[in-house]
């Protein structure tokens, strides 16, 4: 049945047309609304609180100030109308940029700013959503890796503290995920997979972080037994198309997944 799906899924090179469809796995509003409004933004984040997501997911960054801003690439070349590094500026300068994603949406979110996480999480205080926290890491800088984890964590907890039990730490970098373990022995926490890890399963992983969450590529799904241990390790993929929705959704074990229509959910 899974290779089934698989060729289905990865095979699937047909253009399509968004349509509502149900789903009994939970879904994560991957980067806002992200299909339809720039993403990781004000604007995508507001449209995903009126959709049946239960989780939103977001990136991070650290800006020259230490601010954590919210952005998928560290280069602001690609969504932004400046170009250069995220930490090269200080945030008072980042929020003169637009972020409203020119390239893909033209001038009509032209207005929309490089957001900060707090003001996403005072969005998201009287909701009812679960937010993911993406810790990005920068490869060419250790130092900046050693120490993201806990500037991102503590912002968080000294300004809303209230949302502990609502908020989830990501990233692909397990250094970092185990470093705000070092600071917080409860608070949740999410490793994230593009290939299997080299030694165990993916919910060994999560286990090993002493975790109940665990995010991978959806191309994993073609591989045996990488769904296991779902009594102890909720698992999530990314990023799926609306018309893969009824094929996930009969996929054993898989607890939810991500995707930038969560306005297609009906």
């Amino acid at each position: 049945m899974r290779k089934t799906f698989l060729w289905v899924l990865l095979g699937f090179m047909v253009s399509f047309q968004l349509m509502a469809a149900t789903t009994t796995k939970k879904v994560i509003a991957h980067r806002g609304l992200s299909g339809t409004y720039p993403e990781n933004t004000m604007v995508s984040f507001k449209r995903a609180l009126e959709t049946k997501a239960e989780f939103m997911e977001l990136d991070v960054h650290l800006s020259k100030d230490d601010q954590v801003v919210v952005m998928h690439d560290e280069d602001l070349s690609r969504t932004t109308n400046a170009t250069g590094l995220i930490g090269t500026y200080p945030l008072v300068v980042l929020k003169t940029f637009s972020a409203g994603f020119l390239k893909k949406f033209g001038y009509k979110f032209y207005k929309e700013k490089v957001p900060t996480l707090l003001e996403v999480l005072k969005l998201i205080e009287k909701s009812r959503m679960y937010l993911l926290i993406e810790i990005k890491s920068h490869d060419k800088d250790p130092q900046y890796n050693e120490r993201v984890g806990q500037v991102v964590y503590e912002a968080v907890m000294k300004n809303t503290p209230q949302l502990k039990d609502r908020v989830a730490f990501i990233s692909f970098n397990v250094e970092i995920l185990e470093k705000i373990r070092a600071l917080d022995k409860t608070v949740r926490l999410g490793p994230i997979f593009n290939e299997l890890p080299k030694e165990g399963s993916l919910a060994d992983q999560a286990l090993k972080l002493d975790t109940d969450v665990v995010v991978f590529s959806k191309k994993l799904l073609s591989l045996q037994n990488v769904i296991e241990k779902t009594d102890q390790v909720k698992h999530f993929i990314y990023t799926v198309m609306p018309p893969e929705f009824a094929q996930v959704d009969q996929v054993d074990g898989l607890y939810g997944f991500a995707t930038d229509y969560a306005d297609q959910i009906d």
